[in-house]
């Protein structure tokens, strides 16, 4: 989903979601835009599955060795070091490390998170 201010009106927002739709919408609620994130990481993760293997979940070891857990926290050390090291904050490096967290919770079993709620 991607953003823009519309010219016309003020609060107005063009939403462009990753299915090509666009829509306009007032200023919509932060659980909202919480859903959309969430909706647009699951898409994210989907294809980048279905295009390139499943090499967190069963890597091929060809330049590294070890588990595929060790495999997985070395992707997350490596990605939290370049935003770390970064002068700007890249889109792209914040959606790996989300999708890195994600698959985590995918080989845990961490499916529900109603436990965590005070």
């Amino acid at each position: 989903m991607t953003t823009k201010e519309n010219e016309n009106q003020k609060n107005e927002i063009v939403f462009r979601l990753d299915n090509g739709c666009d829509y306009v919408k007032k200023e919509p609620s932060t659980k909202y835009k919480i859903s959309i994130i969430c909706e647009n990481l699951s898409n994210f993760l989907h294809t980048k599955d279905s295009r390139y293997g499943s090499s967190i979940s069963e890597p091929i070891h060809v330049f590294a060795k070890g588990s595929s857990d060790d495999l997985l926290y070395a992707r997350i050390d490596d990605k939290i070091n370049r935003i770390r090291n970064s002068e700007e904050l890249r889109k792209n490096d914040v959606v790996d490390l989300m999708g890195y967290l994600v698959w985590v919770c995918v080989k845990k079993g961490w499916f529900s998170f109603r436990d965590l709620i005070d």
